[in-house]
């Protein structure tokens, strides 16, 4: 296989502690936490030192490493990497500057150092005007074997001389809520199971990332390449805000090497308070469905939340906090003069009409259907059968500046009078029946997401995994329910993702009372 000609200019920015100093390779730029964790680079970009409280992770061998990788997918799986040249300026930072033009790309970087951690912040960028399908990817070069790797906190495995050592799962279509459980998850788009991953040895490193900006990524340690590394995908289209574009942010920390994933979590929860701010003030039990007065002695119980909130002003009296129905996974439509069990598969346009029907019930539009509708592969408004709550659903894009988004944001003074009114209670919030996912390939929604697109390797074209458009839906209703002393609640929230937690005030589901850890 012959390399693909390329050459580079990239630009990396570094504002950190940064320490310059001269070797062999010429000057070098270090960036550095006050906990101990130091990351140098040559000019070129080139790993040239790793360590952590003094203890060196990059052998010899290793100097030189490029850390920064891009693949693209259409070309095959290699990774190319991203080197340039370097030049400090007065203030401390380092800018590396880099164009791929056998790949047609521009890439930059901004390594940041603070007292506990490096952030990384990656961009990427089109000059061919044609969609892209990337991967990018971050990878250090550590020898681990016989280190652990940390699927969650409770779980570790030991680090062979071979194979690869990652927690990650297929994206799903639909919400995860026993009704879709019958849906299988998708072959595109790998995601990590935690926000955080660690490895441990005789020192401990962590990788995370920011959780109000959702990404499709994953973490692990390849001990075949010896490379502990960050994936993200991303594609890149001319319809995205910035146009072609796509940046990615995460961060590279210690962690202690006894106490492993449960010390990267309390370090993320220290760093990062604004994500799990306590909202609610009372805990204890969730009802769902039944009324709280048809128990005798319900105070025994301790209940905190009622799901559905069909007696509020009962709840009041008992304390507990009553949460209405805000949204589900999606629109549900029934089709005149169809049977299931005997009829013929009926027609699209027969399930458009009835989809665009029932919008007009719902919303007093059928136009905010048209508007905010997913776009099928075949760029047809997406409509797929159901076996429950009616004969289609329909999944919607609600981000807060389409119109289904905004019809739902306008409603909320509405439902809090309204049970005021007619209930005689106060209504303490919205619950999510799980929430709308879906893949979504319709290009004219792609200005108004605040998260990069993903590939279809086998349509060869880009879409939106429609869930974090819900997240910043979720975002929006969060801070308007917080700033009038309400909170939210959700059902389907483990086995979710946890770009949605710091939205939500309770999580949980209609379940058992088993519920394995490994769910929360």
């Amino acid at each position: 296989m012959t390399s693909t000609p390329w050459r580079l200019r990239v630009l990396l920015l570094l504002t950190a502690t940064v320490l310059t100093g001269t070797n062999a390779v010429g000057q070098e730029m270090t960036v550095a936490t006050k906990d101990g964790l130091r990351v140098a680079l040559a000019k070129g970009g080139t790993l040239q030192q790793l360590s952590v409280a003094g203890e060196n992770l990059l052998p010899g061998e290793l100097v030189g490493f490029q850390p920064v990788g891009i693949c693209d997918v259409t070309l095959g799986p290699q990774f190319v990497p991203v080197s340039g040249t370097a030049v400090q300026e007065v203030a401390g930072a380092v800018l590396q500057e880099s164009e791929l033009d056998g790949l047609s790309l521009r890439v930059a970087a901004r390594f940041e150092g603070t007292d506990e951690l490096v952030k990384v912040k990656v961009r990427v960028s089109d000059t061919s005007g044609k969609d892209r399908g990337l991967l990018v990817r971050f990878a250090l070069p550590i020898p681990a074997q016989g280190w652990h790797w940390w699927d969650d906190v409770d779980s570790r495995r030991e680090i062979a001389a071979s194979g690869t050592y990652e927690n990650s799962k297929g994206i799903r279509e639909f919400a995860a809520l026993p009704e879709w459980r019958d849906k299988p998850v998708l072959n595109m788009g790998s995601h990590a199971v935690n926000f955080c991953s660690a490895i441990t040895g005789p020192v401990g490193l962590c990788y995370a990332v920011p959780l109000d900006q959702p990404r499709i990524f994953r973490t692990g340690y390849d001990a075949d390449e010896k490379l502990f590394y960050i994936v993200s995908d991303a594609a890149l289209a001319p319809e995205t805000d910035p146009p072609s574009a796509a940046e990615l942010t995460f961060y590279l920390y210690r962690c202690d090497s006894d106490w492993g994933m449960r010390s990267a979590l309390d370090r993320y929860y220290r760093l990062f308070p604004q994500f799990f701010t306590k909202h609610v003030e009372k805990e204890g039990m969730w009802m769902a469905f039944s009324k709280l007065s048809e128990l005798d002695n319900a105070n025994e119980f301790r209940f905190a939340f009622q799901e559905g909130a069909p007696e509020p002003g009962y709840d009041d009296r008992l304390g507990v906090d009553s949460l209405t129905y805000f949204t589900h996974a999606g629109m549900f439509a029934n089709i005149a003069d169809y049977n299931p069990e005997t009829g013929p598969e009926p027609s699209y346009e027969r399930q458009l009409a009835a989809m665009r029907a029932q919008f007009k019930r719902t919303t007093g539009s059928a136009e905010i259907f048209d508007a905010s509708a997913l776009d099928d592969a075949q760029e047809r408004l997406s409509i797929k059968r159901t076996a429950v709550y009616g004969h289609i659903i329909a999944q919607y894009n609600l981000d807060p500046q389409l119109p289904y988004g905004k019809h739902m944001l306008e409603r909320i003074p509405g439902v809090f009078q309204s049970y005021r009114e007619k209930r005689g209670g106060e209504l303490d919030g919205f619950y999510y029946d799980g929430i709308t996912t879906g893949i979504n390939y319709r290009r004219e929604h792609f200005p108004y997401a605040g998260y990069p697109p993903i590939w279809d390797s086998a349509r060869g074209k880009p879409f939106l995994y429609n869930y974090f458009s819900s997240v910043e839906f979720a975002k929006e209703v969060a801070e308007r329910l917080h700033a009038e002393g309400k909170i939210t609640m959700m059902n389907g929230a483990m086995g979710s993702s946890f770009y949605t937690a710091p939205y939500l005030d309770v999580m949980g589901a209609e379940t058992g009372l088993r519920i394995n850890r490994t769910s929360f």
